[in-house]
């Protein structure tokens, strides 16, 4: 019963977690946001994922998990509110017992780190072409549970450090810019994990050979990533380049 609770307590704050970022973006009407179609599919897909049958005994892994089956698979959120859930291997086990526990991944340290490692995660998302031409899914797959944590993490230090930047020599205008360049870095790594969570369910079904050919899943895939590229240009573009002040 407390597994089922569990289960179904994350499946509820991923839904909120993904909803609520996208009722705020559209409140502000930001310019070049939108929940396309095949966004919209693979946020429904996710949710099916969690609530569904499945065939696979544990359908649920960590962020940070780099197992081959987690591919496809439900991921329990970076949130704050699971941590005393999933801290350790012990209490992991009694919420989610045969759910595997790896280490919380930790976020960039500065500002910087964080900026650093968005251009990092970038470079590594645009080699993943080449993986998926090859048809190995596998492969494209783990480094996706690689990429995916750490652009929660990295985009969120980015967001937080904009949104609290307070310069004593700042005027009031340039303040309040840091305050909409938060929104714009929010809303464009929003999108980008979209796309990538959407790449993640599709490399998935590939494996299972949900997709058809190889071809087809060849198809899709790249599209949904080259999609993710097109969001990473606009990530950093939004982030400002001066970066002494933060």
């Amino acid at each position: 019963m407390a597994s089922s609770n569990f289960s179904l307590g994350i499946a509820f704050l991923t839904i909120l977690e993904l909803i609520v970022p996208l009722y705020a973006l559209n409140y502000v009407n930001l310019p070049n946001f939108q929940l396309d179609r095949r966004t919209a599919i693979s946020f429904v897909s996710s949710c099916l994922l969690v609530i569904g049958p499945s065939s696979k005994a544990n359908a649920a892994c960590l962020p940070g998990d780099e197992s081959a089956d987690c591919i496809g698979f439900y991921k329990v959120p970076l949130d704050d509110e699971i941590l005393p859930y999933v801290e350790t291997p012990e209490e992991l086990e009694k919420v989610a017992p045969g759910l595997r526990w790896v280490p919380r991944p930790q976020p960039p340290k500065t500002y910087k780190e964080a900026w650093a490692e968005i251009n990092s995660l970038k470079t590594r998302c645009f080699a993943l072409d080449d993986v998926i031409m090859r048809g190995d899914f596998t492969e494209a797959g783990v480094e996706l549970l690689r990429i995916m944590p750490r652009v929660t993490l990295s985009g969120r230090v980015l967001v937080q450090s904009l949104a609290s930047t307070k310069s004593k020599t700042a005027s009031q205008s340039e303040t309040a810019d840091f305050g909409l360049r938060a929104l714009r870095v929010e809303a464009a790594y929003t999108q980008v994990l979209s796309k990538l969570n959407a790449c993640d369910i599709l490399l998935g079904q590939a494996l299972r050979d949900e997709l058809g050919s190889t071809t087809a899943a060849q198809i899709l895939i790249l599209a949904e990533l080259h999609d993710a590229n097109s969001s990473w240009e606009e990530l950093q573009g939004a982030v400002p380049q001066d970066l002494q002040r933060l």
